[in-house]
Formats: C-alpha cells, sequence, structure tokens
C-alpha cells in the first residue's frame, strides 16, 4: 500500500472509498424512456419510446407521467470512488429506513492513467505527467497500489463522470484514501466546479482583515 496516501476501509461506507465492480454512466441523447409492461418485475417486456420528439403511443402516458421514470443510459464497469461526505451517506439510510436498498451515493470513475491519451504521444505525455503534478482540473492522479495481491496501476478519478449508485452496489471496498489525501480532493473538487482556488491564508479583499478558514 502507498504510504501515507491510502488507508484501510473503515467498517462502513465512506467518502474516499476505492469501490471495484461498480457501475457508473451518461443518460444519452435523445432522452429514451423504457416502459415496462410490468414496471415490477426485474426482468420481461417493455416499450420504449423517444421523449423529443414523442414518439409513444397515443394510449400511453405523456413523458414523465411516471414517477420515476426508466431512461436508457450508456453505462460503463470497473472501479470508483466514494465522493459524499460520510453525513451524506447516512442520510438517505436514515431517510429509506423501510427500504435500505433506496439508499445512494455519488461516485466517480477511477480509470488506468495508461488510457488517457491526448493528441500526439508528446502530448499525451504532457498530459499524464500534468494529471500527475496535480495541474488538471478534472482529473485527480492515484498512485499505483497492491490490494491483496493485485497490484493497481497509476490512475485518476474522472470527476466528469460523477454518478449516483445504491449504495448496496458499492460492496467491495478494498482500500480507502487517507484523511490527508482527502483534504487534497476537496481542493481538487472545488476547482474542477469553480475554476477558483482556495486561499491558504485567505484575507479580505475590501478591509484586507485575514479571514480564517472554519470547517462548515
Amino acid at each position: 500500500m502507498h504510504a501515507g496516501f491510502y488507508a484501510p476501509p473503515p467498517a462502513s461506507l465512506s467518502q474516499g472509498d476505492i469501490v471495484s465492480n461498480i457501475p457508473w454512466g451518461l443518460i444519452e441523447a435523445p432522452i429514451t424512456l423504457c416502459r415496462p409492461l410490468d414496471r415490477k418485475a426485474s426482468i420481461g417486456k417493455a416499450n420504449y419510446w423517444t421523449v423529443d420528439p414523442w414518439q409513444g403511443h397515443r394510449n400511453s402516458p405523456k413523458p414523465w407521467e411516471h414517477d420515476p421514470e426508466f431512461i436508457h443510459a450508456i453505462g460503463w464497469h470497473g472501479t470508483g470512488v466514494v465522493l459524499w461526505h460520510d453525513c451524506e451517506i447516512d442520510k438517505p439510510k436514515s431517510q429509506e429506513r423501510a427500504r435500505p436498498e433506496k439508499a445512494f451515493a455519488a461516485i466517480a470513475p477511477v480509470l488506468n492513467l495508461v488510457t488517457l491519451q491526448s493528441g500526439t504521444p508528446e502530448e499525451t505525455q504532457q498530459l499524464q505527467v500534468a494529471v500527475r503534478n496535480g495541474e488538471h482540473h478534472a482529473y485527480f492522479f492515484l498512485p499505483a497500489v497492491t490490494i491483496d495481491g493485485i497490484r493497481r496501476p497509476d490512475s485518476y478519478v474522472n470527476l466528469r463522470y460523477i454518478w449516483s449508485v445504491r449504495q448496496e452496489s458499492l460492496l467491495e471496498r478494498k482500500v480507502s484514501l487517507s484523511p490527508d489525501i482527502l483534504h487534497s480532493l476537496y481542493s481538487q473538487l472545488f476547482v474542477f466546479f469553480t475554476r477558483m482556488r482556495l486561499d491558504v491564508n485567505p484575507t479580505c479583499p475590501q478591509c484586507g482583515m485575514h479571514v480564517p478558514l472554519v470547517r462548515s
């Protein structure tokens, strides 16, 4: 295990957990609704229609009249990291005590760094070096790690594919980010969403007073 970067996963699902065998995806366009003939069945026949323009049967409900609707999406499968804070992970469990299988959490995929390509070989090398150095807003670098005798190579978290997954799918937790590295991930998320950086010694631009950062 990479000293100082990773830690054993805690007893329950937690922010920074790296999880194997999970899906992430992208909603397809144009949006396609899937209308199973039996919505309670896990398998069976279904009708599907494009929302815009609406191509459904004249006797079928209009789009979004079902709550929820089932839609088509592009899906991938692999490793991901849990992004939600622990309080948010626990909240849906509390709200769905009668149906804990409905609780979910946000994840982002973890991909091998060598798969990250950009134009020429020189441009690809520059991109991968930038990711290693923490200089790319959308990609968070993860060094190689060996877990249960299996070595995972240098990788990166792709923050462009943040996706909600049922917590019951997030079971294969082999390793987690250490608390110090979690703070680096916080900074990366802030920059990714805002294109702004947190000042470690923040000062009010109006009066020049030092304004210390505190936990919210």
